[in-house]
Parts: structure tokens; C-alpha cells; sequence
């Protein structure tokens, strides 16, 4: 350092900054043990260890593995619904476009998230599994799909006798099947041309 000049002081962070960089760091590293090894093999020991963090930090922040899950997905779908909810086109029909668009580029470009969703949504269907937030994840995403097609009723661009909730269910079960032969199957999934045909076969069957 040359004499004369002050060193240039670097902020400290809070500890709600640290306490927040430490529980995604967690969160991360759940994510991708759960997407590996599933829900039932992916512990809190390993957790911690691949976050760089010992047990205790992860029993401090979460307590349980279960609380840890529903953290994961509640994360998980706060940024799903921010994703989405910036997706607007001129007019409704446009809008449920842009957020279906939005969902096949999110889960075929297999983000850290996306695919241990899918499989905790799996993990559910087995009756020892409590089911509860990812029956609330997939409240939610058929209700944006449902705000979307009302939307289009209102203006216009879509038929106003669609079913509204029987629409979201089969929209939504068709992205998430696409998400899920994805998984099976990594990079076997031309993304432009199941983009394509998605965005095709949601315009044929809702437009006005």
C-alpha cells in the first residue's frame, strides 16, 4: 500500500446478511442432494457438509428436515411466482403465452431448483410423505394460470366458455410432464421445438 493512503474499508455484513446467505447456501445444497439422492437420502449432515456448514447450523436454521423441505419449496415458488408474474403480453391469451414460455425455458434449462421440485412433487405421492406444501406449491401455480385465462376472457383473446380450473390442471400437468421427461431423459429434449408445440397447442385450444 502505498504510504500516505487509506486503506479502502470493505462494509461488514449484518447478521440477518449472513444469516440469509448462509440459509440459501443450505437451501442450494438441499436442492441438489434432494435431485440426486431424493428426499429420503439426502440428509442434514450431508446438507451441511455440502454447503460448508456443520450439522448444527443447519438444525439452528431449519430444526427439522422437514422444516427445511418447506423452506425449499416456499423459496422455490416465491421465485416461480416473481418469474412468472413479469411475464405479460398485449393481451391475456399473450400473457398465459409468455408465462408458459416461461416455465419450459425454466425446467428443460435445469436451474438448481427446478428438477428437486419435481422430485419432492414425486416424493408426495407416497402416503408416509406429508404432501402439504407441494399441494400449496401446485395451488398456486394453477392460480396464476387461472388469473391468465380469466384475464383473457375479460378482453377477449380467449374462449369465455373455458373451464377455467379444469384448464389450468391440464396446463399445468402437461409442463410438469414435460419438466419430468426431461429428468429422465437430460438433454434428449430439443427445448425450441417442445417450445414451440406448447405455445402452439395452448393458443389452438383456449383462443377465442
Amino acid at each position: 500500500m502505498a504510504s500516505g493512503t487509506t486503506p479502502e474499508l470493505v462494509p461488514r455484513r449484518t447478521q440477518e446478511e449472513r444469516r440469509s446467505e448462509a440459509e440459501n447456501a443450505l437451501l442450494d445444497a438441499a436442492a441438489q442432494l434432494i435431485t440426486e439422492k431424493g428426499i429420503h437420502g439426502a440428509s442434514l449432515a450431508e446438507i451441511g457438509r455440502l454447503a460448508g456448514y456443520s450439522r448444527g447450523l443447519v438444525n439452528h436454521h431449519f430444526g427439522t428436515k422437514d422444516a427445511l423441505i418447506s423452506r425449499l419449496i416456499e423459496r422455490s415458488m416465491r421465485r416461480y411466482q416473481h418469474g412468472v408474474a413479469r411475464e405479460k403480453g398485449e393481451n391475456g391469451l399473450e400473457t398465459l403465452l409468455a408465462r408458459a414460455r416461461w416455465y419450459v425455458d425454466a425446467y428443460l434449462q435445469r436451474t438448481i431448483e427446478h428438477p428437486a421440485l419435481l422430485v419432492m412433487w414425486g416424493t408426495a405421492l407416497a402416503s408416509d410423505t406429508d404432501g402439504t406444501p407441494v399441494a400449496s406449491a401446485d395451488a398456486l401455480a394453477r392460480r396464476l394460470i387461472e388469473e391468465s385465462i380469466k384475464l383473457g376472457q375479460d378482453d377477449g383473446s380467449i374462449n369465455a366458455e373455458i373451464d377455467l380450473e379444469a384448464s389450468a390442471y391440464v396446463l399445468v400437468g402437461m409442463l410438469r410432464g414435460i419438466a419430468a421427461m426431461n429428468m429422465i431423459k437430460p438433454g434428449g429434449l430439443d427445448v425450441d421445438r417442445i417450445r414451440t408445440a406448447v405455445l402452439k397447442s395452448v393458443r389452438t385450444a383456449l383462443q377465442a
